[in-house]
């Protein structure tokens, strides 16, 4: 909710600084905002630990990649996060371009637009966090995915700002219902000797793969164009939704053993499982992450 709600008053702030006083103070008043936070890491006092049993770090790393592949839900998961990675996320880097080339608008507007972005976000991370566990987030996962995509498709067919404001805030709650509801359901399902490294995986999936993206994206617009490439990235992220959705049957399979030993729902006779309020069973919380 923080960084999306920095999304939303960033970029209006600086498209008014661009228009009163030029892109280069921008990133002068950008980089004194760093400031702040490396005296607050020079004021922070931690107790140190004693080390435990050290093993390799190859064989740890061999160990949580066989772990993290060899587990169907966290192997789905990753796979999905990397494709929207990849294909999805190149749009923000696009955005400057589509806005003054496609809908031929300033700055200001470009703020305006960036920041239902983060209206949209703020929404979803609200919207996840008033759910009371992770059961039932495999179903949500994919239809967030369908809300990005599609929004994207729609962005890319639009030529009117204003239109492409409700689109922005809907691509806004998809990516952060997708993205934080993976990571929610990843720290749900997985052991906790191998949180740290799956969760290294999910941040090599959904971080890692954007450079790599943005440079592929970047050379097919210049051939084809912006709007073509949209349509092309969308049209990724609704398949990759859809395969997603495909395999559900065998997430769920996956995953309810550890709902059912966290106590987050019981299992009838008829083998269907009943969400349990977390609150009732004592156990620990899983909760979505912005």
């Amino acid at each position: 909710s923080m960084v999306n709600g920095a999304r939303l008053i960033g970029p209006s702030l600086a498209g008014l600084l661009i228009w009163l006083v030029g892109e280069g103070w921008c990133f002068m008043l950008n980089s004194l905002t760093y400031l702040p936070v490396i005296v607050a890491l020079t004021m922070m006092r931690f107790t140190p630990r004693q080390p435990g049993q050290r093993r390799h770090v190859l064989s740890e790393l061999k160990e949580g990649v066989t772990y993290a592949m060899g587990f169907g839900p966290i192997r789905t998961l990753l796979l999905l996060l990397c494709l929207f990675s990849l294909a999805g996320m190149p749009y923000q880097q696009m955005m400057s371009a589509f806005t003054q080339d496609i809908l031929q608008v300033g700055p200001k507007a470009f703020g305006l637009l960036m920041a239902c972005v983060g209206v949209g976000a703020v929404t979803g991370a609200v919207w996840l966090a008033r759910r009371r566990s992770a059961v039932g987030l495999e179903a949500i996962i994919p239809l967030a995915g369908v809300l990005f995509g599609g929004g994207m498709i729609l962005l890319a067919l639009t030529r009117m700002w204003w239109m492409a404001m409700p689109l922005l805030a809907i691509m806004g709650f998809g990516m952060m219902v997708q993205t934080a509801g993976s990571n929610t359901l990843l720290q749900t399902v997985v052991d906790d000797d191998k949180r740290g490294r799956v969760m290294s995986f999910y941040t090599m999936a959904f971080m890692g793969t954007v450079p790599i993206g943005q440079l592929l994206v970047g050379k097919i617009a210049s051939l084809y164009g912006l709007p073509q490439t949209l349509v092309g990235c969308g049209a990724i992220c609704l398949i990759a939704a859809a395969v997603f959705a495909s395999r559900l049957p065998a997430i769920r399979r996956g995953v309810m053993p550890t709902y059912e030993r966290m106590g987050l729902v019981r299992a009838s006779a008829g083998a269907a499982t009943v969400p349990i309020a977390p609150q009732s069973t004592g156990t620990r919380e899983a909760k979505p992450s912005a």
